[in-house]
């Protein structure tokens, strides 16, 4: 008696042993510079959240996903996918990260979040701990925003598959090459020496279209890795 192999099946079988993938969506209310970004059609009738939820769903490496809002709208299409699959979780977002001039030092890497901000940094921390708990039992951390629409099934599965082949964090980054300052100081060339564009070393540009790392990691230091491993991108 045969056992048919289904390519979601095989991607677990070659992943055994690696621990648990599990996805967090997080997508904030109010964006300040094209409101309501999230929840307009932006391809026919799909929206962001539907496309990068779509997305995951079809990703075989992904265990569990984790789609958090304070976006009513949002949460209402997020609900209809989960209804659908038996890999997503949706739930209201706490008022952790807002954008803010004062973040608070330690409460969200702590996991008691209030109404006062708090840094990326200290977001990736709180999310950390939040999946490493029951029910989702995460080993490894992947954070995709709705945002990067692009960044697709192909990508997400490629670098989930670089972060557990060499347990170091993978980052998706865009190599730039130019005649760059930095703080009013030469970067990249010296004003003194100068050469051609393609000669001079090229600048990467940390996009965050998906990003990927141990939980434990992420936790204690609210980065992805001590050296992560950098995926060429093209935006």
């Amino acid at each position: 008696m045969f056992t048919l192999i289904t390519v979601a099946n095989l991607a677990r079988i070659v992943n055994c042993g690696e621990g648990r993938v599990v996805a967090w969506v997080g997508c904030r209310a109010g964006s300040q510079r094209l409101p309501n970004k999230n929840t307009l059609p932006f391809l026919g009738n799909l929206t962001l959240v539907d496309i990068k939820l779509a997305q995951l769903v079809n990703v075989p490496e992904v265990d569990h996903i984790v789609f958090s809002s304070d976006d009513e709208v949002a949460l209402s299409i997020a609900r209809r996918h989960a209804a659908n699959s038996t890999k997503m979780t949706v739930e209201e977002r706490v008022e952790c990260f807002k954008e803010s001039v004062k973040p608070r030092e330690q409460a969200c890497a702590e996991g008691a979040c209030g109404e006062a901000s708090c840094t990326s940094s200290e977001y990736m921390q709180f999310i950390a701990h939040r999946l490493k708990q029951s029910p989702f039992l995460a080993q490894h951390m992947l954070y995709t925003p709705v945002t990067a629409p692009m960044f697709n099934e192909t990508a997400i599965a490629s670098q989930i598959r670089t972060h557990l082949s060499s347990k170091a964090g993978a980052v998706p980054v865009t190599s730039m090459s130019g005649y760059f300052y930095h703080k009013d100081k030469p970067l990249t060339f010296s004003p003194t020496n100068c050469v051609a564009t393609q000669s001079l070393d090229a600048v990467q540009w940390l996009t965050w279209p998906s990003m990927i790392g141990k939980v434990g990691y992420i936790e204690a230091s609210g980065w992805f890795g001590d050296n992560p491993v950098p995926i060429q991108w093209c935006m």
